[in-house]
C-alpha cells in the first residue's frame, strides 16, 4: 500500500529562541506542529542571556514570566562606563546611569539575565503541555514548494542523526530558526548583506570569579589601553565576560582568530588594571566573530520563512539577538494564526518581512551609534535625570542632540523603541480604511508602537491590574473602549454595541460557531476567538452602574474596569489611564491593538454608527469576508472598465481598459476616487451559468467492495479535473483540484465579445491621460492574450492592469464549482455499472476529464477487511487479503464526466448612479484577464511596479513570476514619490500589493507614477 506522508500545519527547524516562541504560540492556538533541533540536548550552559524589558512584558503575556524569575536571575537596572587613565594608569568609572531611564514607561526598568538553557527550558515545558515535542537530534536535509497539494503545498526532508532515518512531511508553512548558518537560507540562494565593515572576534565568558573590581555585579563597558570588555552579572554569583580578542582594524586581523580560556583570562587582567581578578571556575567559554549583517529577503513565496540570526547577525553590545527574535517569533505566529483562522488574506504574510527587516535594519544602525554614542562623551546625572518625551529644554531651546541620541539609544534597547510604519495593520491617513473619525486628538499612542502600561480596577473582583496584561498572547485583537463617564457617553456605548450585534459587524462574521456552548466562565473569547472587548470607564469602581452596559459588552464581564487607579506619571490626574493616554474623560474613545499589543489604529467614540463603521472599515482592509455593509461586496482585485467610442477620438477603437482595485472595499468607490469628477452612471450585466455535474465511475472489482474515497473534513479528497469554458469551449491545460467542504471560485478569460460590463463616461483628458500609461503593454498583450485561454486559481490575486481592443477580448465571468451530493460508494455487485460518485454544481464552466490522483478506501467482500490509501492513477490496483487469504483487485477503471441538467439562463441588470459616493448597494462580480502569459514574455527585461500603498514604485529586471501572480525582481531600484531611494537588490512582490506593472521602456520616474 501506498505511504501517506504526515502533514503539518508548520514544520519548525531550530530551538533557539525565536523557534521555541513560535512553536509556542502555534501549540497553544491549536496548530499540529512539527519542531526539530540538530542538538542531542538542550542549551546547557552559555549563548544568550539578556532579556530587555519590552521582552519581559511579552513573556509576562505568554504567561512565563514566573517561572523564569523563579531561577532568581540577576536583575540589571545601571550601566556603568569605565574608561582609561592617562599615562597607562588603568581604568576608572567615567559614568553611571540608568539602563532604562524614567522616560521610559515599563513595569520592568531593568535587564533580566539568566543563561539561555535556562529560558528554553521554561519555554519546552510548555510546548509539552501544548502538544508539541521538540524531536532531536533531527536535522533538515532538503524541501520544495512544490503545490501538489494545495493545502500542504510544502514537501519537507528531514533525517535523524542518530539513527539516519529519513522522512518526508508536508506542511502548510516551513520556518527556519536555525540561526546565522541557516541551511534553509543557503538552499533558497537568499544573502546576508554586510552592513558594518568593522567585523569582531570575541571571546566570552561564564563563570564565577574573586576580585575587587566594584562593578562587577553591574553591566559596565570597559574601554582601556589593553583592550575591551563587558560585563555581564548573571544568576549564582556568575559573571559572563565579553572580551574583545580581535578587530578588523587591527594590522593583523584574523577573523578565524581563537584563543583559549587562559588567554582571554590574561587580556581581562590586564584591561581591569588596577583591580584584580581570579577565576574559581569557569562554565562555559567560547570564541565568535562578529559581522554586521541582514539577510536580504525572510521570505520568497511566504510559504517558507526565516527568523532571528537566520536573518540578521549584530554584536553583543546593546544585548539584543534573543530579544529581537522573540519579536520576529511572535510576529510570525499571529499573522500565519490571522490567515489560517480564516479572518485575513494570505497577502499579509508580506508584512512579516517588511515589520521584522525594517527593525532588523534599525537595530544594525543602532549597533553602530550606540559605540558611537559613549566614545565622544558620557551623559551627565543630570541630562539623564531631566530626559524626557518633552522636545523642548525648560530654557525654551530645543533638547540637546546627544540627549535625543542617548533617549532614543535607550528607547530601542529597551524595545519600547520598536515601531512599525503605516501598513496594512497600521493605521495612517493612507489606509483603505477611510472614516474622518480615525485618530483621537489628543491621543498619545501611536499606530505601530506598544500599548502603553495603565493600571485599572477589574469590576469583577476589584483586583488592581495592569490593562496591557489583562488579554493573554492568544492571537486575538484586543479592542480598549475607553468610554469615559458613563454619563456622558451612555448613547455611544449603546450605539456601538447595537452596531457589533448588526450581522456584517466584524464581531458578529466572525462569531464562534460553537457560540451556543460557550461557558459564562469565559473569561477572553465569549463572542469570537479573534476579538476580545475590553471596557473602561473614567469612574469609581462603585460609580459604574452595571445595568446600563449593554449586554454584548456585559459578556466580557472579566474584561469591564474602573479607572480609579492613581499614576506616578500624571499626579494630577483623576482618571489616570483616560488621561495618560490622552483620552478626553469626557468623551472617551477606541484603541485596537494587534495580538502582538502593538496600537493598529484608535477611532473617536461618537453617537450613532459612526464608531462601529471605522472598526468594521479598519478590519475589512485585510478581511477574507465583507465587512460592514448588510449588502454582500466585491471580493475581486480588478474591474472591467466599458468606454464608449468617440470619447477620445485617437482611441475610439480601444473600447476596454482595466482598473486595478484593492481588496474587498467597495469597486463603485474605488472607481470614483480614480475617476474623480468623471463618472456618471453604471449598468450591470449579469448572465447566470449554471449546470448540474456528476462524476461517474466504472469498474471491475474483485475481493472488495464499497470503493470511495478517502474524504473526510479532518483531511478531505482533493477531486482533480480538467476546466473548459462554457462561452468558447477552451480547455485549459492546468488541472484544478477543490474538495466538498469548500465552494470555489476561479476566474477564466477566453476569445469572445464581453457579454457583462460596467459602462462608465470619462472625460476625454483623463481617458488620454490614462491610456497613455497603457501603451508599452497594449501591443504584446493583443499578440499574446488574443485566441487564448487563461485560467487563474485565487479569486484575488491579480494586480495587473492591461489595455485591450474589446474585438479580441471575451466573455469575463465568475467560474465556481460546489460539491453539492456524495460520495457515494461504489460496491462491487454495480458489475461495471457508471455508479455517481459526486454531484457538482457548475457556474461558467464544465469538467471534461478527471485524475484521481488522492486516497481511496474499500474492504473486503467477504472478510471486510480495511483498505485504505488505495491508489487508482495508474487505472488499477492490487493488494493481497490476508484474512480471505486471496488476491484483490479494482480493473479497468473509467470515469465520465456527466452533464445531467442545466438551470435557465436568465439576464439580470440593474442601473446605479455613482454620483452619490455614499451609495453602495450593488454587487459587483466583473472578472480580469490573466496576463502571466505575456509577463513570461518578458523575463529578464525591466519592469515597473507602483504598489498599492504609499507612493512607491519598483524598477528592475523580472527575474520569475509565479501561478499565484507573485513577482520576482532582481537588481531593484525603489522610488519614492519619484524619488529614488536606493538599491534593494532581489525582491519579491505580493501580487495583492501591486496596483499596476508595466515595461520600463520609455517610462519616466514620477511622483505620479508611470507618464
Amino acid at each position: 500500500m501506498a505511504q501517506t506522508q504526515e502533514k503539518y500545519d508548520i514544520v519548525i527547524v531550530g530551538a533557539g529562541p525565536v523557534g521555541i516562541l513560535l512553536s509556542l504560540c502555534m501549540s497553544r492556538w491549536g496548530y499540529k506542529v512539527k519542531h526539530i533541533d540538530n542538538r542531542p540536548v538542550p542549551t546547557a550552559t552559555g549563548r544568550a542571556d539578556g532579556i530587555q524589558p519590552r521582552s519581559t512584558e511579552i513573556l509576562r503575556n505568554l504567561g512565563l514570566k514566573r517561572q523564569i524569575m523563579a531561577y532568581k536571575p540577576a536583575k540589571v537596572y545601571d550601566v556603568a562606563f569605565w574608561d582609561p587613565l592617562p599615562g597607562e594608569q588603568g581604568i576608572h568609572r567615567t559614568g553611571s546611569w540608568p539602563s532604562c531611564p524614567r522616560f521610559i514607561d515599563t513595569r520592568y526598568p531593568f535587564t533580566t539575565l539568566v543563561h539561555q538553557g535556562k529560558i528554553e527550558r521554561v519555554f519546552l515545558d510548555e510546548i509539552e503541555k501544548a502538544g508539541t515535542t521538540v524531536e532531536r537530534p533531527w536535522t533538515i536535509t532538503g524541501f520544495k514548494n512544490d503545490g501538489l497539494d494545495e493545502t500542504y503545498p510544502v514537501e519537507v526532508q528531514l533525517k535523524c542523526l542518530d539513527t539516519n532515518v529519513i522522512q518526508t512531511v508536508r506542511s502548510k508553512y516551513l520556518f527556519s530558526g536555525e540561526g546565522a548558518r541557516s541551511f534553509v537560507r543557503q538552499q533558497l540562494g537568499i544573502q546576508i548583506h554586510h552592513k558594518d565593515p568593522i567585523s569582531y572576534v570575541w571571546g566570552v565568558m561564564d563563570g564565577v570569579v574573586r576580585t575587587n573590581f566594584p562593578d562587577i555585579e553591574t553591566k559596565c563597558t570597559i574601554h582601556s589601553d589593553a583592550g575591551s570588555i563587558m560585563v555581564i552579572p548573571r544568576e549564582d554569583n556568575m559573571v559572563r565576560l565579553y572580551v574583545q580578542i580581535a578587530s578588523s582594524s587591527d594590522p593583523d586581523f584574523n577573523p578565524r582568530k581563537t584563543a583559549t580560556a587562559e588567554e582571554v583570562q590574561e587580556v581581562a587582567k590586564k584591561i581591569l588594571k588596577p583591580y584584580w581578578v581570579e577565576w574559581d571556575r569557569v562554565e562555559w567559554y567560547s570564541v565568535y566573530p562578529i559581522g554586521q549583517g541582514i539577510s536580504e529577503k525572510y521570505t520568497l513565496d511566504e510559504r517558507v520563512f526565516m527568523g532571528g540570526d537566520a536573518c540578521h547577525t549584530h554584536s553583543p553590545k546593546a544585548g539584543q539577538g534573543m530579544n529581537t527574535a522573540f519579536h520576529d517569533a511572535l510576529n510570525m505566529a499571529w499573522k500565519l494564526h490571522a490567515v489560517e483562522s480564516g479572518l485575513a488574506d494570505r497577502s499579509i504574510l508580506s508584512t512579516y518581512e517588511t515589520e521584522r527587516k525594517d527593525i532588523a535594519e534599525t537595530l544594525l544602525n543602532f549597533d553602530a551609534k550606540y559605540a558611537s554614542l559613549f566614545s565622544k562623551r558620557r551623559p551627565t546625572a543630570g541630562e539623564v535625570g531631566s530626559a524626557s518625551h518633552a522636545t523642548v529644554a525648560s530654557g525654551g531651546e530645543e533638547e540637546d542632540e546627544f540627549v535625543k541620541t542617548f533617549k532614543s539609544s535607550c528607547e530601542f534597547t529597551s524595545g519600547y523603541g520598536v515601531a512599525y510604519k503605516p501598513n496594512i495593520f497600521n493605521w495612517d491617513s493612507s489606509h483603505p480604511a477611510k472614516s474622518s473619525l480615525f485618530e483621537v486628538p489628543g491621543v498619545r499612542l501611536a499606530a505601530g508602537r506598544a500599548f502603553t502600561p495603565s493600571t485599572v480596577t477589574r469590576l469583577a473582583d476589584a483586583n488592581f491590574v495592569h490593562l496591557e496584561q489583562e488579554v493573554p498572547a492568544n492571537g486575538a485583537f484586543r479592542i480598549f473602549i475607553f468610554a469615559g463617564k458613563q454619563e456622558k457617553t451612555k448613547k455611544a456605548i449603546t450605539d456601538l454595541a447595537a452596531n457589533l450585534e448588526k450581522e456584517r459587524s466584524f464581531l458578529s462574521v466572525y462569531r464562534r460557531p460553537d457560540i451556543a456552548d460557550v461557558s459564562f466562565f469565559e473569561r477572553h473569547q465569549p463572542h469570537s476567538k479573534l476579538f476580545t472587548l475590553c471596557l473602561v470607564y473614567a469612574a469609581q469602581k462603585n460609580q459604574v452602574d452595571m445595568e446600563a452596559v449593554p449586554q454584548i459588552l456585559r459578556d466580557y464581564h472579566h474584561h469591564i474596569y474602573a479607572d480609579d487607579i492613581p499614576d506616578v506619571r500624571v499626579p494630577n490626574a483623576k482618571f489616570a489611564a483616560h488621561e495618560k493616554l490622552g483620552f478626553d474623560p469626557e468623551k472617551g474613545g477606541v484603541v485596537v491593538c494587534r495580538p502582538d499589543s502593538h496600537v493598529a489604529c484608535t477611532v473617536q467614540l461618537v453617537e450613532g454608527s459612526g464608531t462601529a463603521d471605522a472598526l468594521n472599515a479598519y478590519f475589512n482592509a485585510f478581511s477574507t469576508k465583507p465587512l460592514g455593509q448588510d449588502q454582500q461586496q466585491s471580493q475581486l482585485s480588478l474591474l472591467w472598465v466599458h468606454v464608449p467610442g468617440g470619447v477620445c477620438a485617437e482611441d475610439a477603437h480601444r473600447d476596454y481598459i482595466i482598473i486595478s482595485l484593492c481588496g474587498s472595499h467597495s469597486p463603485h468607490r474605488l472607481i470614483i476616487k480614480i475617476f474623480i469628477n468623471s463618472t456618471r452612471s453604471c449598468k450591470l450585466y449579469q448572465q447566470p451559468d449554471n449546470k448540474m455535474l456528476s462524476l461517474v465511475l466504472s469498474a471491475e472489482l474483485t475481493g472488495v467492495t464499497d470503493l470511495r474515497p478517502q474524504d473526510t473534513p479532518e483531511d478531505p479528497y482533493y477531486y482533480t479535473f480538467k476546466v473548459q469554458c462554457t462561452s468558447c469551449r477552451e480547455t485549459h491545460p492546468n488541472w484544478v483540484s477543490f474538495n466538498r467542504f469548500v465552494s470555489h471560485v476561479w476566474r477564466i478569460s477566453c476569445p469572445r465579445p464581453l457579454e457583462q460590463f460596467l459602462k462608465i463616461t470619462l472625460t476625454q483628458a483623463k481617458y488620454k491621460s490614462y491610456r497613455s500609461n497603457m501603451k508599452s503593454l497594449e501591443a504584446a498583450e493583443r499578440r499574446t492574450l488574443s485566441g487564448n485561454a487563461s485560467f487563474a486559481k485565487s479569486v484575488r490575486s491579480f494586480p495587473t492592469r492591461l489595455a485591450l481592443p474589446a474585438a479580441n477580448k471575451c466573455d469575463q465571468k465568475t467560474h465556481s464549482a460546489s460539491i453539492v451530493a456524495g460520495p457515494n460508494v461504489y460496491e462491487a455487485d454495480e458489475k461495471r455499472k457508471g455508479r455517481k460518485v459526486i454531484d457538482i454544481d457548475c457556474r461558467g464552466l464544465e469538467f471534461t476529464d478527471f485524475k484521481a490522483d488522492g486516497e481511496w478506501q474499500a474492504k473486503g467482500t467477504e472478510s471486510s477487511t480495511p483498505f485504505t490509501a488505495i491508489d487508482l492513477s495508474e487505472g488499477e490496483w492490487y493488494d493481497y487479503d490476508e484474512k480471505a487469504g486471496d488476491e484483490v483487485a479494482i480493473k479497468e477503471i473509467t470515469w465520465e464526466c456527466d452533464i445531467f441538467g442545466q438551470h435557465e439562463e436568465n439576464y439580470l441588470t440593474k442601473d446605479v448612479s455613482l454620483a452619490d459616493p455614499d451609495q453602495t448597494s450593488i454587487t459587483m462580480s466583473f472578472q480580469p484577464v490573466n496576463p502571466r502569459p505575456f509577463l513570461q514574455t518578458r523575463v529578464g527585461t525591466e519592469m515597473v511596479i507602483r504598489l498599492k500603498w504609499g507612493q512607491t514604485e519598483y524598477k528592475g529586471k523580472l527575474e520569475s513570476i509565479d501561478s499565484y501572480m507573485n513577482v520576482l525582481l532582481r537588481d531593484t531600484e525603489e522610488f519614492i514619490d519619484g524619488k529614488n531611494t536606493g538599491t534593494l537588490g532581489l525582491v519579491l512582490i505580493r501580487c495583492n500589493n501591486i496596483l499596476w506593472m508595466g515595461s520600463a521602456d520609455n517610462v519616466e520616474m514620477t511622483d505620479l507614477g508611470l507618464r
